[in-house]
């Protein structure tokens, strides 16, 4: 297990100030504790493992339903939007017009319609 400076310093401090309570009573002063390494237990790294394992787990299980669901969602509007336009096509009578949607779709109906109009002028 691998610690970093910052952590290293925390657990000297920690274990520094603990001596010195206990030492104290003896007439012994800490002037410094050193941490080169700490070695956990097998049983702890393996439990430590586990809990990041698990973690990692979660975290790709709700990232997995989340794209499942709108995987759904998609389907489910492709599906309505196919069914309105198979009514819409079955209907005798259907005056129905469709518009493109989208930022320059705007544009491009007005044009179409202006130059529909003026085809029409013209014959």
């Amino acid at each position: 297990m691998m610690l970093s400076n910052q952590n290293k310093k925390e657990i000297a401090k920690a274990v520094e100030d603990e001596l010195e309570k206990v030492m104290s009573a003896y007439g012994y002063e800490i002037v410094q504790t050193l941490i080169v390494e700490i070695e956990p237990d097998k049983h702890v790294k393996w439990a430590m493992n586990d809990i990041s394992a698990a973690a990692r787990l979660r975290v790709a299980a709700s990232e997995k339903a989340e794209a499942e669901k709108l995987l759904h969602i998609k389907r489910a509007e492709g599906s309505q939007y196919f069914d309105t336009v198979k009514e819409i096509g079955a209907a005798s009578k259907s005056s129905a017009i469709f518009i493109p949607h989208g930022p320059g779709a705007v544009r491009n109906v007005a044009a179409q319609i202006r130059d529909g109009l003026l085809q029409a002028s013209h014959q």
